[in-house]
Order: structure tokens, then C-alpha cells, then sequence
């Protein structure tokens, strides 16, 4: 019955909870995930737009040069002046002129680190815009890019590579980007030499690092040939990116896997010098508001869960008490023992009325029958007391003890019932002991103990009594036989038996004045309603007993013939925190008087 109700509670409750979040949080991806592809698409194209207006900028430098030097005539000088070294008037004025062409830029422009111009010649001269103006390759610091035009040489148009080069030996290398634009006369096919731009690569990066980007995103710039002549950063993962496997330049972005993580790139190539501007974005970072989103929505489906779990558990044990109310109710009267009516809270409803009906329907009928039970329960009660207090107690320590010896040979060593035993028969021999009714608070503690080691093999690491006294203070006190045992009794049976986790007694013994012992006895267990806390503290008043707290009405009872009215317990508690009983005991501060006049000086205490 009970699994019935909790599955359709359950589904009552997690239905119209989760069901909406997860439709709620899979449309809110689907709609932020699309909006972030083309937002990162839209975005990604306008960074590329922007670093294609700036790399348009170098090529414009390249195609000024292109135009200073590509006419037959310059070509055709410069061929003379470089094949002969001598230089007339209208050829100094022309190098003049061509060497303020390359020297403009160069300087001007802070991208440019320099400008080399080289015609075909036997004795490779060249024009270069550092300080030398003409130089020679064999002599020039930096020769490799004659190389690179070499290899590039049958290329037509624009090649570029990325080099360095070292201008004096104490430098480090500079790492530079060398763009090459071949010289070609209306008169010649093959190129008549090259126009090699030279440009700062970490000037140009940084250009790109300037640029705002989102975590761990890359921005490329590649040739024709897919080879990176610049980038924003040197992020490892670069190292295993292959451009020669991506040829898509469309503007769409595709997923790539490298070093086992996702990435997103895009790829578009400029139309006017067939440059490559790529952009690698890690999808962690790409998508993390909808992973947020995503995170959101199992977190609120989590917690829908755990809201649906306990309200389905609560209703579940709340019909459940509900029915078995009412089952019980109706047994209970048929037995012909009648039970306590429901809570407060439990009339308040449906169920409270029906069982309400019930209790009135059968107590007329059950009535006498009640009433004679209650005598015949009455009647057998006396006659075991009777019986009870008919047995010799020599012959009852002597049968526990035989008890004791009995089951220490089947076993072959001590055990918990011999514990039992032992405990149990001191306590016994304590209780039915007629030497005195006023006992040295030491005695009765120890066999509270005796008790408290019974409880505890029976009820295994379920609690714990801690104890608190002064030893010189303790020595002096006397205290009525068989008070502190009910008390802790009381509190392991209504207080720590129906407590979850680790109960906890302390008793705690105090001199509060000259003539007066304070000694408390706490719980940490369920403790009582205000309603039940006013009944039990209406009864102790009163001085009558109520059923299940016999023996702490007994103590007080005991307490007050023995002391007087102003000694009696006190009781306080806090349902769910547990419950505190003080006791106020008169203080003796000579330990040497003999009981009668220990009572005698109680008697003054009292009238005084």
C-alpha cells in the first residue's frame, strides 16, 4: 500500500514539474546554441574584415613600389647602373629618386622593417633602404631572402615567407615576414627581379593580439599555400593544426578535433591577394553560456526531483498514517481496547472526522466492556504484585547468580549476559534492600550505572550518559534511594528511543548554595509539545501519575515526603531538542553524621 501510494504521489508531483523544465531548458538551448553559431559567424566576419582592411594596407605599399619600379625604363637603368657601377647625372638622379621610394615607407610605416629592390645582374647588387642604399649579396648581413625569391621565382605575382634576420652580431634574430612581388617588363616574360617587402612579424602580431577575442581563441593569417605567416598567440594546440586538410571558404564554421579537445574554425580568403584569415575558437569557450544553461537546467530538474521526492514521501506518509488510523481504531475496539482520540492536526481534516464517527460509534457499544477489562486488568496487576513481593530475595540473588555461573561455563568466558546479570542483580539487591531509604549520591550513582549498562547492551551504540560532578562536593551529598535510575530511564524511553542518530544523557550535579544540591538529568532526544509539556508539568503539580511516566512521578513523589514540598522536580523541554528534569536536594556539609541524624538535619532544612 505504501509503494502504491509513493509511485502515484511521485508521478503527481514530478509530471507537471519536469516535464515543463526539461522542455523549457532544451528549447532555451537550442535557440542560444543557434544564436551563438551565428553570432560567433557574424563576429568572426567582421574581425576577418577588419584584418584584411589592415593586411590591404601592406599590399598598397607593395603596389606604390610596384609602380615606382616596373616601368622598362627604371628597370632598364637600374640594369646599367648595377651591370656598369658608374652613374651619370640623369642616372644619380633616377637612384636618388628610387632610393626615396623605398626609403619613405621604410620609415614612415612602422610595420615595414625594409625594402629591398633587385634587377637581374651578374654582380648581385641590390637597392635596400637600410643605410647602405646599394649593396652586394655576398657582403649584405642579410642574404637569405634571396633564397626565397630564387625558389619563388618561377611563381608569378605575390609570394610571401616568414624568416628572420640577424643586422649586426650582437642582435638577437628578428623574426620578419617577407613578401616578394616579381619585376617584369612589357618586354620579357620571366621576371627581370623582385620587390621584397619586408615586414616586423611581432608588430603585425601584436596588431592581432589587440584585437578582442574570446578565451583561448586563435586568429591566423596564411598564404596562398597554407603556410601561418602570423598569428595572435602560440597556443599548443596549434601545433597539430593541418590548414592543408581545410579548404572551405565559405564563412561556415566546422568542428576539428585536436590534442582530444573540440574546436571551432572558420576559414574565408581574401578575393584580392589570396591571403587566408582563419580563426580556431575552443567550443568550451565558444558555448559556454549554453553549458551554463544546460548546467541550470539539470539543477533545476535535480531539485524539482528532490521537491517532488519529499512532498510524494510526505503525502505517502501521510495517507498511509491516515488509513492506518482508522484500521487500528477499528481493531482496537473490536479487542475492546480503546485508544487514545487523534491529534489535533489529525481532526482538522477528512480522515480526522471519519475517525472522529468511528471512536463515538463504538465507545457506547464498547463501554462496559472497557470498563471491565480495566477491572479484570486491575484485579491480575494486584495479585502479581502480590506474588511479587512474595518472593524471598535471598532466593532470587541466589538464582540469578547460578544464572550467572551457568551461562559463563556454556559460554567459557565472560559475555553480555553475564553483564546483564551481574548489573541486573545489583540493581535488584539495591532496590530491595530495607536498609535505608537515604543513600550516599556516589552509591546511587553507581547504580545508575549498573542500569545505564543493561540499556546499552540492549540498545548498542545508541547512546551515551556523560556525567559532571565535583568529587569533594559529591562526598557530602545524600540522596533518596532510586532517584536518579527512573530519571534516566525516562529519558532513554521518551526521549532517545525514538530519536534518529546518537542520543545523549548528561547528568550533572551542582552545588548551588551552602545548604542546597542542584542535580539535572538532559536529553537530546525528540522532547515534548508545548500541549504534552503542560500535561505532564500539570500532573507533577498535582501530584497524580500519568500512564508511561510512573516512575518519574513515583520520584517526585518519594522526593517530596522525604524533603518536603519545595523539593520536587522541575521539568523542561523542547520538542526536537530534548528535555531537561532538575531535582533540588537539601546539602549536607558534614559527611560524618549517621542517616538518622542526616535526617533529623533535613527536617530542620525543611522547616527552616
Amino acid at each position: 500500500m505504501r509503494k502504491r501510494f509513493f509511485v502515484k504521489n511521485l508521478a503527481l508531483f514530478l509530471v507537471p514539474m519536469v516535464v515543463p523544465l526539461l522542455l523549457l531548458g532544451s528549447l532555451s538551448f537550442l535557440a542560444v546554441q543557434r544564436y551563438v553559431n551565428n553570432e560567433v559567424e557574424r563576429n568572426n566576419t567582421n574581425l576577418f574584415t577588419q584584418i584584411d582592411q589592415n593586411i590591404q594596407l601592406l599590399f598598397h605599399e607593395l603596389d606604390s613600389l610596384y609602380l615606382s619600379f616596373s616601368s622598362p625604363g627604371v628597370i632598364y637603368s637600374l640594369k646599367e647602373v648595377l651591370r656598369t657601377q658608374t652613374l651619370t647625372y640623369e642616372q644619380n638622379q633616377l637612384m636618388n629618386t628610387l632610393k626615396a621610394s623605398i626609403d619613405t615607407p621604410a620609415n614612415a610605416r612602422p610595420y615595414i622593417e625594409s625594402v629591398y629592390v633587385y634587377i637581374e645582374n651578374d654582380n648581385g647588387f641590390f637597392l635596400t633602404s637600410t643605410t647602405e642604399g646599394l649593396a652586394r649579396l655576398g657582403d649584405y648581413p642579410d642574404h637569405s631572402w634571396f633564397d626565397g625569391y630564387r625558389r619563388g621565382q618561377s611563381k608569378q605575382g605575390i609570394f610571401a615567407e616568414s624568416r628572420t634576420i640577424t643586422r649586426y652580431s650582437f642582435e638577437k634574430p628578428t623574426p620578419i615576414t617577407t613578401v616578394y612581388k616579381s619585376l617584369t617588363s612589357t618586354t620579357r616574360s620571366s621576371p627581370d627581379g623582385v620587390i621584397a617587402l619586408n615586414l616586423r612579424t611581432r608588430y603585425i602580431e601584436s596588431l592581432l593580439q589587440h584585437i578582442e577575442t574570446l578565451p583561448n581563441q586563435s586568429l591566423l593569417i596564411a598564404d596562398e599555400n597554407n603556410r601561418i605567416l602570423f598569428q595572435n598567440r602560440d597556443y599548443p594546440y596549434l601545433r597539430e593544426l593541418d590548414l592543408e586538410r581545410f579548404n572551405d571558404n565559405s564563412g561556415k564554421a566546422v568542428v576539428i578535433k585536436l590534442g582530444g579537445e573540440s574546436y571551432s574554425l572558420l576559414q574565408l580568403q581574401s578575393p584580392d591577394n589570396g591571403w587566408k584569415y582563419i580563426s580556431v575558437t575552443p567550443r568550451q569557450s565558444l558555448y559556454a553560456i549554453p553549458s551554463q544553461l544546460s548546467l541550470l537546467t539539470l539543477l533545476s530538474i535535480g531539485l524539482a526531483m528532490l521537491l517532488g521526492l519529499a512532498l510524494a514521501a510526505f503525502m505517502t506518509w501521510k495517507s498511509v498514517a491516515h488509513i492506518q488510523l482508522i484500521v487500528s481504531t477499528i481493531r482496537s475496539h473490536e479487542r475492546g481496547v480503546p485508544r487514545p482520540g487523534p491529534s489535533p492536526s489529525v481532526r482538522a481534516d477528512e480522515y480526522g472526522f471519519i475517525v472522529n464517527n468511528i471512536l463515538q460509534s463504538f465507545a457506547e457499544r464498547n463501554q462496559l466492556k472497557l470498563q471491565l477489562s480495566e477491572e479484570k486488568y486491575l484485579l491480575k496487576s494486584a495479585e502479581l504484585l502480590a506474588l511479587q513481593n512474595q518472593i524471598n530475595p535471598h532466593f532470587l540473588f541466589n538464582t540469578l547468580e547460578t544464572i550467572y555461573w551457568k551461562t559463563l561455563s556454556l559460554t567459557g568466558r565472560p559475555n553480555a549476559a553475564n553483564a546483564m546479570l551481574e548489573n541486573l542483580s545489583n540493581l535488584l539487591r539495591y532496590a530491595l534492600d530495607g536498609s535505608g531509604e537515604i543513600v550516599h549520591f556516589e552509591t546511587e550513582m553507581k547504580v545508575a550505572k549498573s542500569y545505564i549498562d543493561i540499556q546499552k547492551i540492549r540498545y548498542p551504540h545508541t547512546f551515551d550518559v556523560v556525567w559532571e560532578y565535583d568529587e569533594q562536593e559529591i562526598q557530602s551529598c545524600r540522596i533518596v534511594k532510586m532517584t536518579l535510575q527512573p530519571l534516566i530511564e525516562n529519558a532513554i524511553y521518551h526521549g532517545l528511543k525514538e530519536k534518529r542518530g546518537e542520543g545523549r544523557i548528561k547528568v550533572k550535579a551542582q552545588l548551588q548554595s551552602t545548604s542546597c544540591m542542584r542535580i539535572t538529568v538532559t536529553d537530546n532526544g525528540v522532547g515534548m509539545s508545548p500541549e504534552w509539556l503542560a500535561a505532564v508539568g500539570e500532573h507533577v503539580r498535582n501530584h497524580t501519575e500519568l500512564t508511561g511516566h510512573i516512575g518519574l512521578f513515583n520520584t517526585n513523589k518519594r522526593l517530596r515526603l522525604t524533603y518536603g514540598e519545595s523539593y520536587r522536580i522541575h521539568i523542561r523541554s523542547k520538542q526536537g531538542l530534548g528535555t531537561v528534569i532538575d531535582l533540588y536536594l537539601p546539602y549536607v556539609p558534614d559527611a560524618s553524621l549517621l542517616e538518622p541524624d542526616l535526617l533529623k538535619w533535613k527536617k530542620d532544612q525543611v522547616r527552616a
